[in-house]
């Protein structure tokens, strides 16, 4: 398993093990992205060329200063409600999101899916009442929960800095 991270002053680094077909790349819930898979061909010995190894990337977005944490989120949750989260402490909060987790074959992922979420203050700097999506944006099941710090709180000004995320269920009203 490698681990890599590309510097701040390079545009791109080379992955320390080639990807091809039937390669997959997936978020995970800390914000680094996991590769692995990939096929190169060796002339027809189907055993002999898949790559079995992973590679763990951190994307700059992780380098770029304090996380938010989530403290207290519900583990599940309800469409066209509301539910409160609550952070460790007090951030300028660009937006609260669900990110699918994927399905990823072949170098697609079949369920990639970033849904905003409408947030307002809490009773506390720190607590979001946050709205949940309709069944038209999100179909019912598990999901990422992030929050994300403004970019102009960022070392570079660039990048949004997220949390790690809190899985959480979405389901069909009672």
């Amino acid at each position: 398993m490698s681990d890599y991270t590309i510097p701040a002053n390079e545009a791109e680094l080379d992955m320390p093990v080639a990807r091809h077909y039937h390669s997959t790349a997936i978020l995970l819930p800390d914000g680094r992205v996991l590769l692995g898979g990939g096929r190169v061909s060796n002339g027809g010995d189907v055993e002999d060329d898949t790559e079995r190894r992973f590679s763990i990337y951190k994307p700059q977005y992780l380098l770029e200063g304090g996380r938010p944490v989530i403290t207290d989120a519900p583990d599940e949750i309800s469409y066209e409600d509301t539910f409160e989260i609550t952070l460790d402490g007090i951030y300028q909060i660009d937006s609260i999101c669900l990110m699918k987790p994927g399905a990823v074959t072949h170098g697609n992922n079949m369920d990639q899916r970033y849904i905003e979420l409408n947030f307002t203050q809490g009773g506390s700097l720190n607590e979001y009442v946050v709205e949940t999506p309709d069944a038209y944006k999100a179909p019912p099941g598990y999901y990422m929960l992030f929050v994300l710090k403004d970019k102009t709180l960022s070392t570079s000004g660039d990048w949004k800095i997220p949390s790690v995320a809190k899985f959480v269920k979405l389901n069909l009203p009672s």
